[in-house]
């Protein structure tokens, strides 16, 4: 058992020559993590020991910058996606100018067909979030055998967390090109001007 750090173990961790003689013996005689370290590398002068808790703290940083990385690649595969669905939406909006135009002259005011198009754009997200939360359940999975030999755990809670993520993705990529639907003027479209 060691005895928890406190300020003087602190203090010979950071320079044990600030520590006066009986510091220094305290400290030494103390199952501090540090002092142990430190009698471990008097006597075996070819060993470098660390405290666990420094392994600890590396490794925690380590994980830190991971998840950040993590979190950057997430971000910018989110706005591709969002830039992939706003130009989607935008061929579609032009391919579907006539039958735009056709609902317009019908009475369809521009509220009406941005909502059908955000509907779409929204079953688009959904069926995305889906099939990419069982792909990703599959890749983490075989990554997780290939490297470390066992299976990765998930929680279902993630489903509707990715499904309304992608759903908003796809709704946000959507908005930009359903602005287009009022630019359309029914008699131009119906005559192929537009």
């Amino acid at each position: 058992l060691t005895v928890p750090e406190d300020a003087l173990s602190r203090r010979a961790h950071r320079d044990p020559d600030s520590l006066d003689m009986a510091e220094y013996d305290v400290w030494y005689c103390t199952a501090y993590v540090s002092s142990i370290t430190s009698q471990i590398e008097e006597e075996l002068p070819d060993v470098t020991a660390k405290p666990v808790w420094q392994v600890a703290a590396s490794e925690g940083a380590i994980i830190n910058k991971l998840q950040a990385l993590l979190l950057v690649v997430t971000i910018a595969a989110m706005i591709a996606s969002a830039l992939g669905i706003s130009s989607l939406m935008s061929s579609s909006i032009m391919e579907r100018a006539q039958e735009i135009g056709l609902f317009k002259a019908l009475g369809a005011s521009n509220r009406l067909i941005f909502q059908q198009f955000i509907a779409e754009s929204s079953l688009v997200g959904l069926i995305s979030g889906i099939l990419g939360f069982l792909a990703g359940i599959v890749l983490a999975q075989f990554i997780s055998y290939t490297l470390f030999g066992s299976a990765v755990g998930f929680s279902w809670i993630t489903l509707p967390v990715v499904v309304l993520i992608s759903i908003l993705v796809a709704i946000l990529g959507s908005i930009l090109p359903c602005r287009l639907i009022a630019k359309l003027h029914p008699a131009e479209v119906l005559h192929g001007r537009a």
